[in-house]
């Protein structure tokens, strides 16, 4: 588990770590560096603290075995190619609206085919990754 107090997560801390399936990031946490999870080809959920503010370069590179992710609003720094290797079978969804990237780095989404969708709050997500069985709960009389 990584402290309460860690507010940063340095380049290549978690670099290939390839039998790494999750990660509880602290919600202290306002910047990952460049490459922290590249190679974690087995990382399947990570939750992205509301305070995060940096992901750095390359940061989700070959993370093939997660479908979907959520980025929070406030990122404004988003560095090049942090989803490099995803591929059209997976997803990224943004809180932020596509207007909301003015501080991003153009080549964000450099050799990356996952599917983008921007204004997806954090209910919405929840709701698409753990969908309620239609009509809902059954309830007995």
């Amino acid at each position: 588990m990584i402290p309460n107090s860690v507010n940063s997560i340095s380049w290549y801390v978690f670099d290939g770590c390839a039998s790494l399936t999750s990660v509880t990031l602290p919600n202290s946490l306002i910047r990952l560096d460049y490459s922290v999870f590249s190679g974690c080809s087995s990382l399947e959920s990570i939750e992205i603290p509301t305070g995060c503010v940096q992901l750095g370069s390359s940061l989700f590179k070959g993370c093939t075995a997660m479908d979907t992710i959520f980025i929070p609003k406030n990122i404004a720094m988003l560095d090049s190619s942090v989803f490099d290797g995803w591929t059209a079978t997976q997803k990224i969804y943004f809180e932020c609206v596509e207007t909301a990237t003015a501080g991003w780095n153009e080549n964000w989404k450099k050799n990356c085919n996952a599917a983008v969708e921007f204004g997806v709050t954090r209910e919405q997500y929840e709701a698409i990754v753990n969908p309620q069985p239609e009509g809902g709960e059954e309830t007995q009389s």
